[in-house]
C-alpha cells in the first residue's frame, strides 16, 4: 500500500511486524529502463487464481483503514497488487515477462463532510494530493502539446508509470454514489473518468515504434562495434607483423652498414708490413705499383648513402604506421562514445 506517501509491504511476515515501521521502502528505476520496482518487497510464487485471492485477502486485512463520518471502513491508503507472469518458449529458448497491476485507489473526500481530524485529516491530505498528481498525469497523457509526463510527483504515479504508457493496456473503473447529497463527489469522479477516457494509449504505438527503432539501432551499433573491433584487431595484428618485419629489416641493414663501416675503417688504418727475404734467397723482382682505384671507394660511398636513405625511409614508414594506429584509436573512442549516447537515448526512450 501507499500510505501517506510511504510504501508499505502488506504481505510482510507477522513475526517481523515490529520491523515493518523501521523498514523504509522506495521505488527504483530498473537499470535497463524497462520499468520500476520496489527493492525488498515480498514476492510469493502462485500457480492458480485461488492463491492470488488468498494473498489479496491477507493484504486487504493488513491495509490501513479508518472511521470517518462518511464511511465506517474508509480506506486510508492506495492498495497495489502486481502479478508477474513469465512465459518461457522452450523451442526458441526465449522468455518474456508481463505484469498485471490491480490498484484500489482511496477515494477523494471533502473534509467538511468527513469531519476528518488529526491522523484522518493528514491521511485525507495525502490521498487528495496523490489523486491530484494522478489527474495531472492523465491530463498530460491526454494532451498532445506536452512531452513531459509528471510521473515522479507522487509515489502512486511513479509506481504506475510503467502501467500508463508504452506497451500496456489500462482499464479504469470509477465508483460513484447515487445519493443526491454526494452529487458533487460523483460529478468530480465522472469528470476524472472523462479526462482519463481521452487518453489514447494507442498513440503510444509511435513511441513504441521509436523504442523498437532504438533497439534495432542499438543492436546494429553493437554489431558494428563488434565488427569494427574485429577489423581493428586484424589491422593491429597486420601492423604489428609489418612493424616487426620492418624492425628486423632495419636491424639487418644497420648491421650490414656497421660491417661495411668497420671494413672501411680497417682498410684505412691497417699498416703495410714488409718482411726481408731469408738469407741466401734473392729478393723477388719488383712488381709494378698497383694503381689506386678511386671507383671502388666511390662505389662504397654510394652504397653507404643508399643504405642510409633506406634506413631513413623505413623510419618514416614506422612513424606513419604509428600515426595511423593513433587515428584508429581515436576513431574507436569516438564510436564508443556514440554508442554510449545511443544507449542512453534508448534507456530514456524506454523509461518514457
Amino acid at each position: 500500500e501507499i500510505y501517506n506517501e510511504q510504501v508499505k509491504d502488506l504481505l510482510e511476515d507477522k513475526s517481523s511486524a515490529s520491523l515493518l515501521n523501521n523498514k523504509k521502502m522506495d521505488i527504483k528505476m530498473r537499470e535497463d529502463g524497462t520499468g520500476v520496482y520496489v527493492p525488498g518487497l515480498t514476492e510469493v510464487p502462485v500457480s492458480d487464481a485461488e492463491e492470488v485471492l488468498r494473498l489479496l485477502s491477507v493484504g486487504s486485512k493488513n491495509r490501513s483503514v479508518g472511521v470517518t463520518m462518511m464511511n465506517e471502513h474508509s480506506s486510508r491508503s492506495h492498495l497495489v497488487m502486481m502479478i508477474s507472469c513469465v512465459n518461457h518458449n522452450i523451442s526458441k529458448d526465449t522468455s518474456f515477462t508481463s505484469k498485471i497491476s490491480f490498484i484500489d485507489l482511496a477515494g477523494s473526500e471533502r473534509v467538511s463532510k468527513s469531519c476528518a481530524e488529526g491522523d484522518r485529516l493528514k491521511e485525507a491530505s495525502y490521498i487528495n494530493k496523490s489523486l491530484s498528481a494522478l489527474g495531472d498525469v492523465i491530463a498530460s497523457l491526454a494532451s498532445a502539446r506536452t512531452n513531459h509526463v509528471p510521473f515522479r510527483n507522487s509515489k502512486l504515479t511513479y509506481l504506475l508509470s510503467d502501467s500508463l504508457g508504452n506497451e500496456c493496456k489500462t482499464m479504469l473503473f470509477v465508483n460513484i454514489s447515487p445519493s443526491v447529497i454526494h452529487a458533487h463527489e460523483s460529478l468530480c469522479s465522472l469528470m476524472f473518468a472523462f479526462r482519463a477516457r481521452n487518453v489514447n494509449l494507442s498513440s503510444s504505438s509511435a513511441s513504441l515504434s521509436n523504442v523498437k527503432k532504438l533497439r534495432e539501432v542499438a543492436d546494429l551499433a553493437k554489431k558494428q562495434q563488434q565488427k569494427m573491433g574485429d577489423e581493428m584487431s586484424t589491422q593491429s595484428q597486420a601492423h604489428c607483423r609489418e612493424k616487426d618485419e620492418l624492425q628486423r629489416e632495419i636491424a639487418s641493414l644497420r648491421k650490414e652498414l656497421q660491417g661495411k663501416d668497420d671494413l672501411i675503417s680497417n682498410l684505412k688504418s691497417a699498416p703495410v708490413k714488409c718482411q726481408p727475404p731469408p738469407p741466401g734467397v734473392a729478393p723477388p723482382a719488383a712488381k709494378p705499383m698497383r694503381q689506386h682505384n678511386p671507383n671502388a671507394t666511390e662505389d662504397l660511398g654510394q652504397q653507404l648513402i643508399a643504405l642510409r636513405e633506406t634506413n631513413k625511409s623505413l623510419t618514416e614508414r614506422v612513424r606513419t604506421l604509428r600515426e595511423d594506429k593513433a587515428k584508429l584509436q581515436k576513431e574507436a573512442a569516438k564510436k564508443e562514445q556514440e554508442l554510449k549516447e545511443m544507449a542512453e537515448k534508448y534507456r530514456r526512450g524506454s523509461s518514457l
